[in-house]
């Protein structure tokens, strides 16, 4: 008995058998995946500003995640953030390997740094790091306790390549902040426990001392000058 033959089997002119019909659309489909990458990455290539903005766009999404992590004292987070070289000037923070204790100091003495807006600040004709400039106001437990509003004129700096913070610079306004609470905080200190400034404080720097000891000072004198604010 003569088999039917099907739709798919098919015979060329020189007598060789044709790929059944499904087959040949099953091979067209790797070859239209190839050309869509293709045209994509000349696409890509003559509008390199695509890219760029990209950079620009993980750039400020990378610094909010930065400054988040500092205000939930999320050590693991800013860390991986953070180039291993990356020029770090947090205030007090010096250098990576600071951050960490750092963010203890931050704890101790009630710091928050609100940020109002992150904006890549070069253009995309400039070179692979992307600027970005935060926009922050400060405040913490002296700055509380005296009534003050946050201080929105302090800024964080920072250089972002591929996704890691090669440079983390932070500015405090000079005025109001440091002069009112800062001050006034220090002023108290001085005369409450002048015994443990030395411990407390770099002052070939002028910044706080972050060892364990001193941020438990940092600590202690904060609770103990807010009690004394609120009498």
């Amino acid at each position: 008995m003569r088999r039917q033959s099907s739709s798919d089997d098919r015979v060329k002119p020189d007598g060789t058998d044709e790929p059944p019909r499904r087959w040949r659309r099953l091979r067209v489909i790797p070859a239209l995946a190839i050309g869509v990458l293709i045209l994509a990455a000349l696409v890509l290539a003559q509008r390199p500003d695509l890219v760029k903005e990209g950079s620009r766009q993980e750039a400020v999404t990378v610094s909010e995640r930065f400054i988040e992590a500092h205000n939930t004292r999320d050590h693991e987070t800013a860390r991986s953030l953070l180039a291993d070289t990356a020029q770090i000037s947090m205030n007090p923070a010096r250098s990576v390997d600071e951050m960490e204790m750092e963010m203890a100091w931050l704890e101790a003495t009630g710091w928050v740094m609100t940020n109002n807006g992150c904006t890549a600040t070069n253009s995309l004709s400039e070179e692979d790091s992307v600027h970005v400039l935060c926009s922050l106001a400060h405040e913490n437990a002296w700055s509380r306790v005296m009534g003050q509003e946050p201080d929105t004129r302090g800024a964080l700096t920072l250089d972002v390549v591929s996704g890691e913070i090669t440079a983390a610079i932070l500015s405090l306004a000079p005025m109001s902040f440091a002069n009112e609470a800062v001050s006034t905080f220090e002023g108290w200190l001085a005369e409450a426990h002048p015994d443990d400034l030395e411990e407390m404080y770099l002052y070939q720097e002028d910044l706080p001392a972050l060892t364990p000891e001193s941020i438990a000072l940092w600590s202690r004198h904060t609770y103990e000058f807010v009690s004394a604010q609120r009498g």
